[in-house]
C-alpha cells in the first residue's frame, strides 16, 4: 500500500475552520532498550515511521509515553530523538507536566530547546484543584512558556478541566490546542461550542469518538492507536476532509475494532499491560525492537500475549 499523502487536512463544509494544529497526531509510546532504560535511537526510528505513514504530528511524553516515569535527562533525550525522526514538517507536541508551576515552566523551556513546537500541560498530579486554581495554573505556565502551550485533559487526573474553564482560557494568546481524553462526546461538543472562533484546536483522544468529534467540529485526533495503525487514522481524516463519509465511517469502524485491545481483561490491571498491547503491535510490524517499557517487573502472561496476537490478526493489522 502506498503511504498516504502528508499534505494538510482541508476542512470540509461545516467543519471547524482550519488551523495550524490539525490532523492525526500519534500519542507516542516510549521505546526502551531494557526495562526502565529509554532508547533514543528507537525513538527516532519510530517517529520517522509514524510520519512516513501519514501522521501530521507526534505527541511525545504523554501518558502513553509514560511521562511520570521519566526523569529530566530522559525527557530531553527523547524529545531530541523524536524531533530528528519527525523531520521539519511534522509538528512535535511535548508533554511538560511536572509537580508545580516552576517545574512545568522549566520543562517547557527544555522542550523548546529540544525542538518541540507545543508544550502540553496536564492538571497537577495527585492534588485536586478547583476551577479558579486550575485556570490560574495554566495561565501562569502559558505566560512563561517560550513555545505555544496546549491543555491535555485526561479522565484519570484528579482535576477536571470544565468546558467553561477551557472557554475562558481559550483567549490566551499562547494557548493553541487541547487534547481531550474523556470518552465523552457531549463534553467534546461543549468544548467546541464554548471555544468557537477563538482559534483553539481541539483534538479527540478517545479513538472510538474520532469521526463523531470531527463531525462536531474537532480538528483531529491524538491517538495511542496511531502508534500501530497510523494509516487507518490518516484514511479516516482524509476521507472526512474530502467529504466521503462512508469511507470515513469504514476507517472509524476499523479503528474502533482495533480499540478492542484495550478491553482485554489484563489491560485494566496496570498501565504496563495497556502499553504492552501497543508495543507488541509495533514490534510485530518491525517498528520497534523491544517490548520493554519503563515499568520494572512486568512480565506478560502467555495467555494475554496470545489474546493480543489473535485480536491483531482478527482486525487485519498483522
Amino acid at each position: 500500500m502506498t503511504p498516504p499523502s502528508t499534505s494538510p487536512v482541508a476542512a470540509p463544509a461545516g467543519a471547524a475552520s482550519p488551523t495550524a494544529y490539525h490532523g492525526v497526531v500519534a500519542a507516542m509510546l516510549t521505546p526502551c532498550r531494557a526495562p526502565g532504560t529509554v532508547d533514543p535511537q528507537g525513538t527516532t526510528r519510530l517517529a520517522r515511521v509514524l510520519v512516513e505513514q501519514g501522521c501530521h504530528g507526534l505527541f511525545v511524553l504523554g501518558s502513553t509515553g509514560e511521562l511520570p516515569l521519566l526523569d529530566e535527562d530522559d525527557r530531553a533525550a527523547l524529545l531530541v530523538a523524536a524531533r530528528e525522526g519527525a523531520g521539519p514538517n511534522a509538528r512535535l507536541y511535548a508533554g511538560v507536566s511536572g509537580t508545580g508551576v516552576c517545574q512545568t515552566i522549566r520543562y517547557a523551556r527544555l522542550a523548546a530547546e529540544a525542538g518541540a513546537d507545543v508544550a502540553m500541560i496536564m492538571a497537577p498530579f495527585f492534588l485536586k484543584f478547583d476551577q479558579v486554581e486550575l485556570e490560574a495554573y495554566v495561565r501562569a505556565i502559558a505566560d512563561a512558556s517560550p513555545i505555544p502551550v496546549g491543555i491535555y485533559h485526561h479522565l484519570r487526573m484528579p482535576s477536571v478541566f470544565e468546558p467553561a474553564t477551557v472557554a475562558r482560557l481559550a483567549g490566551h494568546p499562547n494557548l493553541v490546542t487541547m487534547k481531550d481524553t474523556s470518552a465523552d462526546l457531549d463534553r467534546m461538543r461543549k468544548l467546541i461550542r464554548g471555544t468557537a472562533g477563538q482559534g483553539l484546536a481541539l483534538f479527540q483522544g478517545s479513538e472510538p469518538l474520532i469521526l463523531p468529534s470531527l463531525e462536531a467540529g474537532a480538528h483531529g485526533c491524538v491517538s495511542a492507536l496511531a502508534n500501530v495503525a497510523p494509516r487507518w487514522h490518516r484514511e479516516l481524516l482524509d476521507a472526512w476532509s474530502r467529504g466521503d463519509r462512508e469511507a470515513a465511517k469504514q476507517a472509524q469502524q476499523r479503528i474502533t475494532h482495533l480499540a478492542g485491545l484495550f478491553r482485554l481483561e489484563p489491560v485494566g490491571r496496570s498501565f504496563a499491560h495497556f502499553a504492552y498491547v501497543l508495543r507488541y503491535a509495533a514490534q510485530a510490524q518491525g517498528w520497534i525492537e523491544s517490548i520493554c517499557g519503563m515499568t520494572p517487573g512486568f512480565k506478560p502472561d502467555p495467555a494475554f500475549t496470545h489474546a493480543v496476537r489473535e485480536h491483531l490478526k482478527a482486525v487485519g493489522l498483522i
